[in-house]
Formats: structure tokens, C-alpha cells, sequence
């Protein structure tokens, strides 16, 4: 039987995925490795480097900037140093979506296949692996039919042969949301650039409705066990946010 050492933090953008997965983190550092996965370590390569290259010149339309309205309808660089964020992804050629749900994918099963091995070197569990991801429905975006749905990132990994490998070391999958006003006032509140896997920042307000209606349910659709979808809101106090996330979250680790 696989051990059970994967703890998911999903929901739409600006939900509160990053500072639950911190929160978490933070709460096990002491006793046990912890791997983490966050989904913009793999994002923002595929809307920067991979789009325009090294130097920004290559023309891209795969995602859209507000600096530029032409962007848009046409292709785009960033010759003269624009920045890159925020940004909107349109998901034209090359599909965005599906190569960020494999990379994620591929590095959470190598991430739980290490532990693992680590584990049974050591003869008891020695760590976990957190992953946060954006998921949710794409509704009302005027410039983007991009698929981020939890069916989406599913059918992903199990096109390329994950899923069988994450779903039974699944032990929570913490699904994180927020009132639309709350997201909105939180993507304005965080930094225009990329801080790392632990940090959230800006997108632009039309990338919001990408992910803008939540689709837990699904999660169960796919074979994950009721106890294991853990559904909190973020929207008042941080310690009520905090505390919603720590019982089931330490239950699952004994």
C-alpha cells in the first residue's frame, strides 16, 4: 500500500492557496522533509522564456498584457524590457494549460517516488510533498477560452499516465476559495514580478475569471474520497483561515 504524502492546496487565483500551503509548510518544518510544488514555478517559464525567449524578442500570442491592447488580436515581444506581469493567458499555440498540468504532474510523482525511497531507507515516513495549483472555471472572460478546470488538470495526468501515481498518495486535498471582491482586492495588494514558490503575485483581472468559479466537486468525480476534500473559505480573520487548515491537515500525518 502507497503512503498517503501528498496534500494538495487548489481553488481559483488569489483564493489564499499560497498562504495555506505556507501555513502547512510551516506547520510540519520541524517534523518531517517537505517537498513543495506550486504551480507558477513551471507557469511563468511557459509566459516569459519559453514564450519570447532569453532576450524577449520572440513574438508570442499565447497571453495578453493590458500595457499592450494589441496583444490581444496579435502577437507580441518585449523588445524595449515591458514587463511581463500582470498578464492573462489566451491559451493559443502553444497550449499553455496542458504542458503546465504535465510538468506539474511529472514533478510531483518524482517528488512523492524520492520521498519514498527515502522513507524506506530510513524504515519510517520522512516527509510530504505540497502542492498548490490554480484550479477552477472559466466564467465570463472576455479574452480567454483557457481550460484551468480540476477535470482539465486531471485529464492531463491522466493522458500521460500520472494519475494512477497520485491519486492513492493523495492525503488531503485542501480546497481553498475566497468571495470575488476579496480576490479582487488581494491581486491588487500583491507585487507586479515573480518571488518564488512561496509567494504569490499580481495577474490581470481578466486571468481572475479563468479560474473565477470553483469545481471541488470534481476532485471526488475522479475517484478522491469524500474525507479527503477539505473545503475552506478565506475570507475574515486569519487565524479562523489558519485554523481550518491545521486540524484536518495534522490528522492526515498520523
Amino acid at each position: 500500500m502507497r503512503e498517503k504524502i501528498i496534500d494538495f492546496f487548489v481553488g481559483p487565483f488569489s483564493g489564499g492557496k499560497t498562504e495555506a500551503a505556507n501555513y502547512a509548510e510551516n506547520l510540519i518544518s520541524k517534523m518531517r522533509t517537505t517537498v513543495r510544488i506550486a504551480d507558477v514555478v513551471y507557469f511563468v517559464p511557459l509566459v516569459t522564456t519559453d514564450s519570447h525567449g532569453e532576450e524577449g524578442l520572440r513574438e508570442a500570442g499565447n497571453h495578453f498584457h493590458e500595457w499592450n491592447q494589441k496583444s490581444f488580436f496579435n502577437p507580441h515581444n518585449h523588445a524595449h524590457g515591458e514587463n511581463h506581469f500582470p498578464f492573462t493567458v489566451i491559451e493559443r499555440e502553444p497550449d499553455i494549460g496542458p504542458r503546465l498540468f504535465e510538468a506539474t504532474g511529472r514533478a510531483i510523482v518524482e517528488a512523492t517516488q524520492k520521498i519514498e525511497a527515502a522513507s524506506l531507507e530510513s524504515g519510517e515516513p520522512v516527509g510530504r510533498v505540497i502542492v498548490e495549483a490554480g484550479m477552477g472555471l472559466n466564467i465570463d472572460c472576455q479574452i480567454s477560452q483557457a481550460d484551468w478546470s480540476t477535470n482539465a488538470w486531471i485529464e492531463a495526468w491522466k493522458r500521460a499516465g500520472l494519475w494512477e501515481e497520485i491519486l492513492p498518495r493523495i492525503g488531503r486535498v485542501f480546497a481553498v476559495n475566497a468571495l470575488w471582491e476579496v480576490r479582487l482586492g488581494r491581486n491588487d495588494l500583491r507585487p507586479d514580478e515573480f518571488g518564488g514558490e512561496r509567494q504569490s503575485f499580481a495577474v490581470g483581472k481578466e486571468c481572475l475569471h479563468v479560474t473565477r468559479q470553483p469545481d471541488f466537486k470534481s476532485w471526488l468525480e475522479h475517484g478522491l474520497g469524500e474525507n479527503q476534500l477539505i473545503i475552506t473559505e478565506n475570507n475574515g480573520s486569519r487565524s479562523d483561515f489558519h485554523t481550518s487548515i491545521s486540524g484536518p491537515f495534522m490528522e492526515g500525518l498520523f
